[in-house]
C-alpha cells in the first residue's frame, strides 16, 4: 500500500506531497514514464552544438534548391499540357475563325459596294454627305433567314459578321467632280 503524507512548506520533492521509503519502486517507475523520450536528439551531444542555423542552413539550402527546380518542372509540365489541344478541338476553332474570317469579308464588300454605288450612281445629296463625314456610314443590315436548319448557323454567322464592322473605320477623301465622270467612262 502506497502512504502518501502531507506536509506543509518544502516537504517532498517539488514542493509536493512527501513519498514514503516503501515505494520507491512506485516512484522510479513513474518517474521514468514522465520522461519525454527524442529518439531524433538522443545520444547527442547538445554542448558541442554551437548553432543549430549553421548546421542545417546546408541542408536547407540544397532543399530549396530542389524544391525551385521542382516548381519549375511543375511549371514547365502544366503549361506544356495546357497547350497541346486535341486535334478536333483545334481544328473546330480553327474553322470557326475561317467561318468568321470569310463572312467579315461578305459584309465589308457590301458595305463597300453600297456605300461606292451610293456616291458614284446618285447625285450627292448635301444631309448625307454631312452625315457620312461626321457620324460616318449609317448602315442596316436585313436577312431573309429564318431559324429552321442550316439557316440558324447562317444567322450566326451574319450577326457576327455585322458586329465585327464596328471595327472598320473609313477615311472619306474629296475629290474634284472632273475625276469622277473620266472614271465612270
Amino acid at each position: 500500500p502506497m502512504s502518501v503524507t502531507v506536509s506543509g512548506g518544502a516537504g517532498g520533492r517539488n514542493g509536493g506531497p512527501k513519498r514514503t521509503n516503501s515505494d520507491d519502486a512506485i516512484n522510479k517507475a513513474v518517474d521514468c514514464a514522465n520522461v519525454v523520450r527524442n529518439k531524433f536528439t538522443e545520444g547527442l551531444d547538445f554542448s558541442t552544438i554551437t548553432d543549430w542555423t549553421t548546421e542545417l542552413r546546408p541542408s536547407m539550402r540544397k532543399l530549396r534548391q530542389a524544391m525551385d527546380g521542382l516548381l519549375k518542372t511543375a511549371r514547365l509540365t502544366h503549361s506544356v499540357f495546357r497547350v497541346q489541344e486535341d486535334r478536333r478541338t483545334a481544328q473546330k476553332a480553327c474553322n470557326v475563325r475561317y467561318r468568321r474570317h470569310v463572312c467579315f469579308s461578305q459584309a465589308l464588300t457590301a458595305l463597300v459596294t453600297a456605300l461606292m454605288a451610293k456616291l458614284w450612281c446618285q447625285k450627292p445629296d448635301p444631309v448625307f454627305l454631312l452625315v457620312l463625314t461626321t457620324v460616318g456610314p449609317l448602315v442596316s443590315f436585313e436577312g431573309l433567314l429564318s431559324y429552321y436548319g442550316d439557316e440558324v448557323d447562317m444567322w450566326g454567322d451574319m450577326v457576327v459578321a455585322v458586329e465585327d464592322l464596328q471595327t472598320v473605320g473609313f477615311t472619306m477623301a474629296r475629290c474634284p467632280p472632273n475625276t469622277r465622270q473620266e472614271q465612270a467612262v
